[in-house]
């Protein structure tokens, strides 16, 4: 809907979107995810067209995300596209991949701009109400919707009934000091909650977990230290917490951040009691 709703343009635009999922993943899947989605909506919104290759479209495919693109592919048409295309040079796209070019422009130069994007981002056509009330965009939260649809489809949820979902900061010690600390919100605020999620954690941790909160809680996870983590399970981790009924996490989190993000959205319609949702970092309810 909301793509229906831009402009054509007078002259055909296209970026040529050099950018895996990998490299998503490796810049931050969470962060890159973030300012991927804004971007997506200011190209379509200025009528430009996105073009990937065919084992770019497959590689995203592979994930069960959902197409963004409008033009795929092959390998060699792709090559030939990408040799006459010029850099994009007005706008900052370097953030998304390691890759000296992450991708190039088609079309009148200048037109997709980092001063325009800007504007784009703090306008009423991003952030208004969406299609749904005469809008355009609903901020990302339709395109992050739209992004992980197939995954939140076909996802096996951890429990059949309501859960918590806990996610520890990445790169800190997970001590029980820390646990605890991430875990309190839980016992004071949802004590009747005594189905969690929790996600990255090792199996050392997950039974220190348990033994905090105690034998009548029931206490899964996504998977241990040891098991092979990369796009798929970062992928996992999200659709669950985005599944839950309640979050707790940490805001500077980016993984928590994109979780609680879709978890909003998935519920925008449907009745919930507050709170619903703890940043232990700010040490306050987020929803």
């Amino acid at each position: 809907k909301s793509k229906a709703a831009c402009k054509t343009p007078d002259t055909p635009c296209a970026i040529l979107w050099g950018v895996s999922a990998q490299d998503l993943y490796r810049q931050g899947l969470g962060k890159s995810l973030a300012k991927f989605q804004p971007l997506r909506a200011y190209v379509e919104y200025n009528g430009c067209d996105w073009v990937v290759s065919k084992d770019i479209a497959q590689e995203w495919k592979h994930w069960k995300l959902a197409p963004f693109w409008t033009q795929e592919l092959s390998l060699q048409h792709w090559q030939v596209r990408w040799n006459m295309a010029h850099d994009c040079t007005s706008l900052s796209l370097t953030k998304f991949s390691t890759a000296t070019i992450p991708a190039k422009c088609e079309g009148f130069p200048g037109l997709l701009n980092d001063r325009a994007f800007a504007s784009f981002t703090k306008s009423r056509v991003f952030n208004g109400p969406g299609t749904d009330a005469g809008g355009v965009f609903d901020s990302a939260y339709d395109l992050f919707l739209q992004t992980f649809g197939p995954r939140l489809v076909q996802r096996n949820p951890p429990y059949g009934t309501a859960y918590v979902g806990l996610r520890l900061p990445p790169n800190k010690t997970h001590d029980v000091a820390c646990i605890r600390r991430f875990t309190t919100p839980l016992l004071k605020h949802w004590p009747h909650m005594q189905k969690v999620f929790v996600v990255n954690v090792s199996s050392e941790v997950l039974v220190d977990i348990r033994f905090v909160l105690g034998s009548q809680f029931s206490v899964l996870s996504s998977a241990s230290s040891s098991d092979a983590r990369g796009v798929d399970l970062t992928l996992d981790e999200v659709v669950g917490l985005a599944s839950a009924a309640i979050l707790i996490g940490d805001s500077d989190d980016q993984v928590f951040s994109l979780a609680r993000t879709i978890n909003v959205h998935l519920r925008v319609d449907v009745g919930r009691l507050h709170p619903w949702c703890f940043d232990v970092n700010k040490n306050k309810t987020c929803g």
